[in-house]
C-alpha cells in the first residue's frame, strides 16, 4: 500500500481509477520522484524527461505563467496556474503541474506561500466533482473539474480587480461615459475649493499603491487567461485529447459531453477578458488623471513660489530704494517713516489679495 506521508493525497474512486496528488514544499524530493515512478509503473508508459522536470522541479517560473496542455505518447501532460489570492492585487499564482492517462492522475501542487487555496482538500473535491459528469474516462472528467476550478478562481480574481479598479475611478472621480455628455456633473481639480482639492489629493495619495499592484497583476491573469482559453479551445474543438482502445473499441479521454462543458468555459472565459478590457481601460483614465493631478501640483508649486517671490519683491524694493545713502524728499518729512510702511503694507497686502483670490496661495 501507500507508504508516503500525509502530504500526498490519494483518491481511489475505484480500483483502476486514481488521483495522486502531492504538494510541493510539504513532500520530500524523494515522494515526488516516487510518484513518478509510480505513474510509469501503473500506466506502462516512460514519461518524457520534461515532463519528468516539471513534475519533480516545476516549471520554475512560478510568477511568470505560462498553462499548457500537451499530448505525449500515450499521456496527457500540462500545467495549470491559478491565483494565489482572489482577495488582494498581489501577482501571485499557484501552479499545478500534471500527467494523465484514462484512469491514473499524478499531480504535484507548488503553492505560493500566501495562498488562500487549502490544496490538500482540492483533489477529493474535483474527484467528487467529476462524478456528476456522465461520460468519459476518469482521468478527462477530473481534468474538467480542474479547469472549471481553475476558470472560477480566474473568475474570482479577474472580478476582484474590477471592483478595485471601479472604486479607484470613483476616488480619482473618473468620468463615466454618461458624466463625459454632461460635463457640468463632473468637479475638476482647478474648480475645487482648497479644502476639497486636499482631499482629493490625499485620495489620490491613496489610490497609487492599488494601481500599481493591479498594474503589475494584470499581466500574469493576461496570460492565464489567454493560454488557459487557448488550452479549453483546442481540447473543445478536438485538437487534444487521447485515445485508447477499451474492448477493442476506441475511446476518447474528452467525449462530446466533456467538449460541451469546456466549451462553456470558453464563454466564461469570454466574459472573464470583457473584464479585464474594461480594467485596462480603467487603468488607461486612472493613469491619465494622476498625470493631470501631478501636473496640477506642479503648478501649483510654481505658482506658490512665483507668488511668495513677488510679494517678497516689492518690500525689498522700497526697503532697498530707501536704504541708499542719498538724500529723498519724505526723508525730511514728519510722515516720512509712516509713508514707507504703507508702501510696504499696501503692496504685500495687495499681492496676497490678487493671489489668493486666483487660488496661487
Amino acid at each position: 500500500m501507500w507508504s508516503f506521508p500525509i502530504h500526498v493525497i490519494v483518491c481511489l474512486m475505484d480500483i483502476n481509477e486514481t488521483v495522486v496528488w502531492g504538494i510541493r514544499g510539504q513532500s520530500s524530493p524523494g515522494v515526488i520522484d516516487g510518484l513518478v515512478d509510480e505513474f510509469e509503473f501503473r500506466s506502462g508508459l516512460k514519461l518524457h524527461p520534461v515532463a519528468k522536470e516539471h513534475i519533480r522541479s516545476g516549471s520554475g517560473h512560478v510568477s511568470d505563467p505560462f498553462p499548457r496542455l500537451e499530448e505525449h505518447d500515450g499521456y496527457l501532460f500540462g500545467q495549470l496556474s491559478i491565483p494565489s489570492s482572489v482577495t488582494d492585487e498581489n501577482a501571485d499564482f499557484d501552479e499545478v503541474v500534471f500527467a494523465m492517462t484514462h484512469n491514473y492522475v499524478v499531480a504535484v501542487v507548488t503553492a505560493h506561500e500566501n495562498t488562500e487555496i487549502k490544496w490538500e482538500t482540492i483533489p477529493r473535491i474535483l474527484a467528487a466533482n467529476s462524478l456528476s459528469f456522465d461520460q468519459g474516462s476518469f482521468a478527462g472528467r477530473f481534468l474538467v473539474s480542474l479547469f472549471q476550478f481553475s476558470v472560477s478562481k480566474i473568475f474570482d480574481d479577474a472580478r476582484y480587480l474590477l471592483q478595485l479598479m471601479i472604486g479607484i475611478s470613483h476616488k480619482l472621480l473618473i468620468r463615466t461615459q454618461d458624466q463625459r455628455k454632461d460635463e457640468m456633473s463632473v468637479i475638476t481639480i482647478s474648480s475645487m475649493t482648497r479644502k476639497q482639492r486636499q482631499v482629493f489629493m490625499h485620495e489620490v495619495d491613496g489610490v497609487r499603491e492599488d494601481l500599481s499592484g493591479v498594474r503589475k497583476e494584470l499581466p500574469g491573469i493576461k496570460r492565464i487567461i489567454s493560454q488557459t482559453g487557448s488550452i479549453l479551445n483546442s481540447i473543445a474543438s478536438d485538437e487534444i485529447d487521447l485515445n485508447v482502445a477499451v474492448d477493442e473499441v476506441e475511446t476518447e479521454m474528452f467525449p462530446h459531453h466533456l467538449e460541451i462543458h469546456l466549451s462553456d468555459l470558453c464563454i466564461e472565459i469570454r466574459h472573464i477578458e470583457s473584464w479585464i478590457e474594461e480594467i485596462d481601460e480603467l487603468i488607461e483614465l486612472a493613469n491619465d488623471q494622476i498625470k493631470q493631478v501631478d501636473a496640477f501640483a506642479q503648478i501649483r508649486a510654481n505658482q506658490f513660489t512665483g507668488a511668495i517671490a513677488s510679494i517678497m519683491l516689492v518690500p525689498t524694493f522700497i526697503v532697498g530704494l530707501y536704504g541708499q545713502n542719498l538724500n529723498f524728499p519724505e526723508k525730511d518729512t514728519y510722515y516720512g517713516y509712516l509713508i514707507s510702511w504703507l508702501l510696504i503694507l499696501c503692496a504685500t497686502v495687495g499681492q496676497v489679495l490678487f493671489f489668493r483670490r486666483r487660488r496661487w496661495i
